[in-house]
């Protein structure tokens, strides 16, 4: 009986430390969900000869009354350093009522609050590599099936998104 205790105590360490039982990570770094609530992750990756873009999306379904909640982070990699100018156009692209009330947002950390990529912006700024992470909402009070799930995560995965 206690062999028995003691195999049931090692398996559920085991299961705890790796992460089994449907886990995913969060892959954005953000502090506003938790990995268990995570229904799946995807990737993407996207180059061009000044920059590369890396993409990670997490799907949170049936969260906060609402069907979906996709948090982003979103990673420029370019080739060459970011000048001032070039860092200001692309915050001012955003379009955050912060930066238009504030007339100056040109700090390397910010937090931007609603912008057109989404709620909850964060952008930063390192030497040639600019991070976004944000969130979308979709589907106030209604329910996300199992079905929608799955067809979500297939269109993402028919577009070039690796999916898990």
């Amino acid at each position: 009986m206690k062999k028995r205790i003691k195999i049931a105590a090692l398996l559920i360490v085991v299961l705890l430390l790796c992460g089994c039982g449907g886990t995913h990570k969060n892959t954005t770094g953000r502090n506003d969900y938790k990995a268990s609530k995570i229904s799946y992750n995807c990737t993407y990756e996207e180059s061009d000869e000044s920059k590369k873009i890396n993409l990670n999306l997490d799907f949170v379904f049936n969260e906060d009354k609402h069907k979906a909640i996709v948090y982003y982070k979103t990673v420029y990699t370019y080739n060459n350093t970011i000048t001032d100018e070039k860092y200001s156009d692309i915050i001012w692209d955003l379009e955050s009522p912060k930066c238009n009330i504030a007339g100056n947002c040109n700090e390397r950390k910010m937090d931007l609050g609603v912008t057109k990529l989404g709620y909850g912006t964060t952008i930063e700024r390192k030497e040639r590599v600019i991070t976004f992470t944000y969130y979308k909402t979709y589907g106030e009070t209604e329910n996300a099936t199992d079905e929608f799930i799955e067809k979500s995560k297939k269109e993402y995965i028919k577009n070039g998104y690796k999916c898990q």
